[in-house]
């Protein structure tokens, strides 16, 4: 079964899915909406349009947009900025994101001027979202940091948890998984300090679960999902939908197909009747993933194509990409080599302009860069302390000193301390100048050498990236040429041809042979991956040459399939390969194997 790779999707924690129909305090609002006035009643037409969010986009922008024109009669500004804010989300639910960023943007410029930090870190929380949407996960993250840095500076523990949750998102849709279940853990500890708002802490089991999901720990997955979807069972329609789809994904990992689809088909309804085709997409490749396992492939194709073209409209490379690979699979399987081949051609251009070392080097730089200023102005803060307290210090010494003098020598001491001090003054200051030079040129004597070694790591994995992409394209290609000949070999009809095919046959066989190929992978791998086939060999000496290659595609996280392309195997010799590896690595059930690999 082709693993689900990238299915599960983010739901920002920015969010309130309580359900319009259900919803007590919007019948309240609207009772009071007649009845009030000035900026009493733009704080109403506000908060009934955020009521709206999920319920009905449209209606949030019709709320919002009385709430604009009122507020604007009234010169009331913080009104005008909520109310902004309210439109750019209506349009970001509509998946219309250059208006959604419109609106983002007025918000925070109206912000800045009303010096209101909390609307500023909303915005950029909500523009990080939209950038999400898109699969441009560098921007995403600086406006997440952005929003970080004001939450945290304005002590909104909510406000953290929900950035950190959106982080995670990002690192788990980079496959960095580990890092993602760290941030979530973070935010959920906050979370847990506001059971049942906003979400919490059902979203979060969800995001942790799914996270599980990825790493292919299916048992521990299934039981957060299932803690979620018994958490959102109090009328968060849209988020029930997210994990009943996710609880098949888990039994759809387990094999466990009859249940899996039984999630899959009580998700799409919802979904659809939420008209929520973000996260309907996930349900709708679970569904073609689950048919092509149990072998129903026209049924497979047609969820599929539903995917496919779902995304297409969305702009949402990640499923793009997802919808071409199952398509691939189903048309292989279908004997259907050549729309096989081109659909491959398709996911791999199409994955490739998401997860490329530029994103990751930028989402690096990003976060470090944060870091580097967090704590930057801690030290600052440690200095002007110590500077204070030495100040103190001296001044109380003086003032000691000063009080055992007689009358007759007071005046004369005390100009000579005013003389002194001075002195002293401008001594230190002109220390600190050359400190502060001294700091900034080894500084940037720093960032250049991180500059160069970053370019030198950038050009070798690229390197490593498209060597591979070829060996798998040109072992892909030149296996379905022997497939092709052997079919020929094998019909009836037999002519003065088919000696030279049985020879073509053995000249592709001696070409998977051949040693060059894994020479100059093996080349480019090092110069990424330092010493790793060294400590390797020290650890565990008894691999033999074939363990030590599939050591290293396992390291780069291939799949079975594509494992099974450069080693020119089947996928079960792979799958049989790897279970005799972990006893060779002398792994234990619980460990598992990429994660050790990622050690060495």
């Amino acid at each position: 079964m082709a693993h689900c790779k990238g299915v599960l999707w983010l739901f920002s924690a920015f969010f309130s899915l309580v359900s319009a129909a259900q919803d007590r305090k919007l019948d309240s609002l609207l009772r009071a909406l007649p009845s009030s006035k000035d900026t009493v009643k733009v704080n109403l037409l506000n908060q009934i349009s955020k009521r709206y969010w999920y319920a009905d986009s449209r209606k949030t922008l019709h709320y919002a947009r009385e709430a604009i024109k009122l507020a604007q009669a009234l010169n009331f500004g913080k009104g005008v900025s909520l109310a902004y804010n309210n439109v750019g989300i209506s349009y970001y639910l509509q998946n219309d994101y250059d208006q959604a960023m419109q609106y983002f943007g007025k918000s925070v410029k109206l912000n800045q001027e009303l010096g209101n930090s909390k609307g500023i870190g909303d915005a950029y929380n909500n523009m990080g979202l939209v950038y999400t949407k898109q699969s441009n996960y560098p921007k995403a993250v600086a406006y997440y940091l952005r929003s970080l840095k004001i939450d945290e500076q304005r002590g909104d523990e909510r406000g953290v948890a929900g950035t950190l949750t959106n982080i995670g998102n990002i690192y788990d849709d980079q496959r960095d998984h580990a890092t993602a279940l760290r941030y979530y853990f973070r935010a959920l500890k906050i979370g847990e300090k506001y059971p049942g708002e906003d979400g919490e802490p059902g979203m979060l089991l969800n995001n942790i679960g799914a996270a599980n999901l990825n790493l292919r720990r299916y048992p521990e997955a299934l039981t957060y999902l299932l803690q979620s979807l018994e958490a959102r069972l109090a009328g968060d329609k849209t988020g029930i939908a997210i994990s009943l789809s996710n609880v098949g994904l888990a039994y759809l990992g387990m094999k466990q197909y009859p249940r899996a689809l039984d999630y899959f088909s009580r998700a799409l309804p919802l979904q659809r009747a939420l008209d929520d085709e973000f996260h309907l997409l996930a349900t709708l490749e679970g569904l073609a993933e689950t048919y092509q396992s149990t072998g129903d492939l026209k049924r497979s194709e047609s969820y599929a194509r539903q995917g496919l073209q779902m995304a297409r409209k969305m702009n949402n490379k990640k499923r793009v990409a997802s919808a071409y690979r199952l398509l691939a699979e189903v048309s292989k399987a279908q004997n259907k080599l050549a729309e096989a081949y081109q659909h491959q051609v398709n996911y791999s251009q199409t994955r490739d302009s998401i997860l490329n070392d530029d994103n990751t080097r930028k989402i690096a730089q990003l976060q470090a860069g944060y870091e580097t200023e967090k704590k930057q102005a801690e030290i600052g803060l440690l200095k002007k302390e110590k500077s204070l307290d030495r100040l103190v210090r001296n001044l109380f010494g003086i003032g000691l000193l000063s009080s055992l003098l007689v009358g007759a020598l007071v005046w004369s001491r005390q100009r000579l301390k005013r003389r002194s001090e001075k002195a002293l003054a401008e001594k230190s200051r002109q220390v600190l100048l050359a400190q502060h030079a001294l700091a900034e040129a080894e500084l940037a004597a720093g960032q250049r050498e991180a500059r160069q070694l970053q370019r030198e790591l950038e050009s070798r994995s690229k390197a490593l990236t498209t060597h591979t992409l070829n060996l798998i394209q040109k072992n892909g290609i030149m296996e379905e040429i022997r497939e092709t000949v052997s079919v020929a070999l094998k019909s009836p009809r037999r002519d003065e041809n088919t000696p030279l095919l049985g020879r073509l046959i053995k000249l592709i066989d001696y070409s998977f042979n051949l040693d060059q190929d894994w020479d100059e992978f093996k080349m480019y791998f090092e110069q990424v991956h330092q010493n790793f086939f060294v400590k390797l060999k020290a650890e565990h000496p008894d691999l033999n040459p074939g363990e030590m290659r599939l050591c290293a595609l396992v390291r780069l996280n291939m799949n079975l399939k594509e494992c099974a392309t450069l080693l020119s195997v089947s996928p079960d010799s792979v799958k049989t390969a790897r279970h005799r590896l972990r006893k060779k690595l002398r792994l234990s059930e619980e460990q598992n194997l990429v994660d050790y690999l990622l050690t060495i």
